[in-house]
């Protein structure tokens, strides 16, 4: 019974994080997520490796990206992500009230090869009032290395200007928690909970293929489609302990008494693989660059024969517009499916050889989840 309830955590928070639709660079977070055939240099890691070879032979990336709201509390959650009894407590006084996501990037392209550490994506629901242990905390953290490599081919007779190609070789670590404390013990009376928390590491792949294409009407058109997250698995190592929480005969901070650690079987996670396509393209005249991406998304692990489904799709559509003589760049865009609903908006300062961006994804779905996005870089 306990491992059924392991694996349905495990697999409940599979498809919680990849329902969050976390856009790393602010390019691709203000022209709503597209980026399949859009996005160039270290800012297509995420969505199309292939694009690192349109971007500038050498490069230096950080983007940062945080829900507006709770950004301590999520942040603050990481260092108990595997003791969440003990984050609890420790936040007795505070009423917790966040529910969203901490990601970044920090990657270094030299001569199109691209090594990239993903900053801790930090995700988590976290709900409980002041001065009260009833609430409940869910939080996962996610890092990965990324190893981007590509080449560019050039085939004569045909209407492409080129064909270019890419892979992500990653290695990943994760961590979640699991707790709920159903209320504040009476003074001297005692409340049980039972946290369920695992760490794992694990590996997967992505490939894909991006090429401009001549059509009547649009320059700079181009088209991509990327395969991610294939093979892409964790083993977890599942533990659970089940703690005693005493009221305050004075009313002032239960104590937190430890059970005994127990640890379960190991769980391997697949994750769910997914397809996209996308193109992009600039209207003549009017300099307006817009974006379009379909992903489906699945297969991945289904763990007890629960029937629980990680099959979806998620639309993207962005535009982009520059203005005063193309110093400053202006960024919108759309991401939809039946579990998501984002409207973004961004800007660039463009500025030879380095990057300054930001962009803001509003969630239609989870107003906690609003988040802001900031690039900066040099070119070199």
């Amino acid at each position: 019974m306990k491992r059924l309830l392991v694996g349905l955590f495990v697999l409940s928070l599979l498809v919680s994080a990849s329902l969050a639709q976390v856009y790393i660079g602010s390019r691709q977070a203000g022209m709503g997520g597209t980026g399949v055939a859009s996005a160039v240099g270290l800012n297509a890691v995420a969505f199309n490796p292939a694009g690192l070879m349109r971007g500038p032979s050498g490069e230096f990336l950080l983007s940062l990206g945080a829900a507006s709201q709770g950004i301590d509390q999520i942040i603050s959650s990481f260092g108990e992500v595997t003791d969440p009894a003990q984050f609890m407590v420790d936040n007795y006084g505070t009423n917790l009230d966040a529910d969203g996501s901490v990601s970044g990037l920090l990657g270094l392209n030299v001569a199109h090869i691209g090594l990239s550490v993903l900053i801790p994506n930090i995700s988590a629901n976290l709900s409980k009032p002041a001065n009260s242990l009833g609430g409940s905390v869910t939080a996962m953290a996610n890092t990965a290395i990324v190893l981007t490599a590509g080449h560019t081919f050039t085939i004569p007779g045909v209407p492409i200007a080129n064909l270019d190609v890419g892979a992500n070789a990653k290695l990943l670590n994760s961590g979640f928690g699991r707790l709920l404390i159903p209320g504040t013990p009476a003074p001297s009376a005692t409340v049980e909970a039972t946290q369920i928390y695992a760490t794992g590491s694990g590996y997967g792949f992505d490939i894909g293929a991006r090429s401009n294409v001549e059509i009547p009407m649009l320059t700079d058109f181009s088209v991509g489609v990327a395969l991610r997250d294939i093979s892409q698995t964790v083993k977890y190592s599942p533990k659970s302990r089940t703690d005693k929480y005493t009221g305050s005969a004075t009313g002032g901070e239960p104590t937190i008494t430890k059970g005994t650690e127990s640890a379960e079987a190991d769980v391997d996670v697949t994750y769910p693989t997914s397809l996209a396509i996308g193109c992009a393209g600039t209207i003549p005249g009017i300099g307006l660059k817009v974006a379009a991406d379909v992903t489906s998304v699945s297969g991945g692990t289904n763990l007890a024969g629960t029937g629980i489904g990680t099959d979806y799709s998620v639309t993207n559509i962005g535009f982009e517009y520059p203005l005063l003589l193309n110093t400053l760049i202006l960024r919108a865009g759309l991401a939809s499916s039946s579990d998501i609903s984002l409207t973004t908006l961004g800007a660039k300062i463009n500025i030879p050889f380095i990057t300054l961006e930001l962009a803001t994804m509003i969630d239609g779905k989870n107003s906690k989840n609003t988040s802001y996005v900031v690039d900066a870089g040099v070119a070199f």
